[in-house]
């Protein structure tokens, strides 16, 4: 699950520069997918962060990054308390 959320977080990283309509697709998919994977307890956090991909209105291409990153505070703060550091 860990790796799964990793790469969630590092998406804006990937789509700040050149974001487009298939990556954020793929993205959301791969959200969607992963939350499949995770405590019932995060599968809302999961949709939220999901949809929180692409700026409005749909197909627009455009990444919001304010809006997942937004999204993710709800996921980290489940995985600091839940999850062990090494």
């Amino acid at each position: 699950m860990a790796g799964g959320v990793t790469t969630a977080m590092l998406a804006p990283l990937s789509l700040r520069s050149n974001s487009d309509p298939e990556e954020l697709v793929a993205l959301e998919q791969q959200i969607l997918d992963l939350r499949e994977k995770v405590p019932a307890d995060l599968h809302d956090d999961f949709t939220t962060l999901a949809y929180s991909v692409e700026a409005p209105p749909e197909g627009s291409g455009t990444f919001d990054e304010k809006a997942f990153r937004r999204a993710m505070v709800p996921v980290q703060d489940w995985l600091g308390r839940h999850c062990t550091h090494s």
